[in-house]
C-alpha cells in the first residue's frame, strides 16, 4: 500500500469532517482510555490529541500524571469508565509485559491468564500492567481493588518462575525491586522497559 493511500485513509476519518472546535468539545467528553485508543488510530488523531489543552486531557475521566510519560501513553491511565473499556483493555494490553530474559524461554500459557483491570471499580494497576503483580480474582474483601488494590494483588507467577529458574537474578531481586521503587527501573514513555538509569 502506498503512503498516499495510507494518508488518504487517515484523513478520511469522520471526525476530521467536522470543525476543530466541535472535535475539541467531543474530546472533552471522552474518557482518557478512549482518547488514548483514538490517538492510536492514525497519526493525525495522535498529533491532535497530544496537542489538546492540558486541562482537557487532565480532566478526562481516568487520566493521571505519570513521571515517565512525557506524551500521552498507557501509563497515564488510572481508571476505566465502562465494562466495554475493561474488555477492550483485556484484548489490547498484554496481561504480562515484563520478563528480564528472553521472553520465549519463560512463556507459560496458563500464567498469562491474569486480569489487568478490575471489573468492579474499573481500576488499572501499574504493578499489574508491568507484570510484577497479578490481580487475584479469588480475593474477597470489604472493599474492591480501587480503594485497596494491594490486598487483591500478589506477585506474578511468571516473576516467581523467573526467580526459581535464575538464581543470580534471585539474589539481585531485592536490589532491582529497590531500583524500580526509586524510579530507576521501569517502563519508558514509549512502553519499553529500561534498566539503564543506575
Amino acid at each position: 500500500m502506498s503512503s498516499a493511500t495510507v494518508t488518504n485513509q487517515q484523513s478520511s476519518s469522520p471526525l476530521f469532517r467536522i470543525p476543530p472546535e466541535l472535535r475539541l468539545e467531543i474530546y472533552s467528553h471522552i474518557s482518557a482510555y478512549s482518547l488514548l485508543n483514538l490517538s492510536y488510530t492514525c497519526s493525525k488523531h495522535r498529533h491532535e490529541i497530544n496537542a489538546l489543552p492540558i486541562s482537557t486531557l487532565h480532566n478526562s475521566y481516568g487520566y493521571k500524571d505519570h513521571p515517565e510519560a512525557t506524551t500521552f501513553t498507557v501509563l497515564n491511565i488510572a481508571k476505566l469508565e465502562t465494562i466495554d473499556e475493561v474488555q477492550l483493555w483485556h484484548r489490547i494490553q498484554p496481561p504480562i509485559h515484563w520478563t528480564l530474559r528472553n521472553p520465549g524461554s519463560y512463556f507459560v500459557k496458563h500464567q498469562l491468564k491474569t486480569a489487568v483491570a478490575c471489573e468492579l471499580c474499573l481500576g488499572a494497576s501499574l504493578g499489574v500492567r508491568s507484570g510484577m503483580e497479578v490481580f487475584d480474582e479469588r480475593s474477597r474483601g470489604d472493599v474492591c481493588c480501587g480503594t485497596d488494590f494491594s490486598r487483591k494483588t500478589k506477585p506474578s507467577p511468571l516473576l516467581k518462575g523467573l526467580v526459581a529458574r535464575n538464581s543470580q537474578w534471585a539474589r539481585d531481586m531485592p536490589a532491582e525491586m529497590s531500583l524500580r521503587l526509586q524510579g530507576k527501573l521501569g517502563w519508558d514513555r514509549d512502553g519499553t522497559f529500561f534498566s539503564d538509569r543506575r
